[in-house]
């Protein structure tokens, strides 16, 4: 069962480095091309996502804290996917700032969560056996995400990328709350 535990948070690392890997290389394309923004102001949009991924990691801790794992994941799914239906959807470079400052919110939390649960891990198996694996996770799901996110916005466009991602999220949101019904029914 523990084992589980550590898959289940190797995949939400996974899952969110792929969508920051896919968002970090194409928010700039679909904001450039699609809405025609020059490219200092498209490259906001990264600088926006890592200053509140920093400012979340730096300031999220304390309020994370009143709150269970579990929750902290399902608000940070939350975000990302609607980063990806913003960006999915475009509307307009209104939605590429606010998709933008969603997505560093959601990866700061679950950046904060996964790193704890990590420790956690790391307490009841030993440093060595998981700390190796903690950045197996990462380091893949940013390849996929841009390497395949590549592949796909070739065939399907940009947009259909940031869709994709959206319903990944949507389908983690869905998973995490059947999850919490069932914490809930056995707590």
């Amino acid at each position: 069962a523990r084992h589980a535990e550590m898959r289940r948070t190797m995949l939400i690392d996974c899952l969110t480095q792929m969508a920051v890997a896919y968002f970090v290389v194409f928010a700039l394309v679909l904001a450039v091309r699609r809405f025609g923004m020059p490219l200092q102001a498209a490259a906001g949009l990264v600088t926006l996502q890592g200053a509140l991924f920093v400012a979340t990691l730096f300031l999220g801790g304390r309020w994370l804290s009143q709150r269970t794992q579990e929750w902290q994941y399902l608000l940070a799914f939350v975000l990302i996917g609607a980063q990806g239906l913003l960006f999915g959807l475009g509307t307009g470079p209104a939605a590429l700032w606010l998709g933008a400052a969603l997505m560093g919110l959601g990866v700061g939390l679950q950046g904060l969560t996964s790193t704890s649960r990590f420790a956690q891990l790391m307490q009841e198996h030993g440093r060595g056996r998981v700390g190796g694996l903690t950045s197996v996770a990462p380091t893949a799901g940013g390849m996929v995400g841009a390497v395949g996110g590549g592949l796909l916005s070739q065939q399907l466009g940009t947009e259909a990328g940031f869709r994709v991602l959206a319903l990944m999220f949507g389908v983690l949101c869905v998973l995490q709350v059947l999850r919490l019904r069932r914490l809930a029914d056995v707590g």
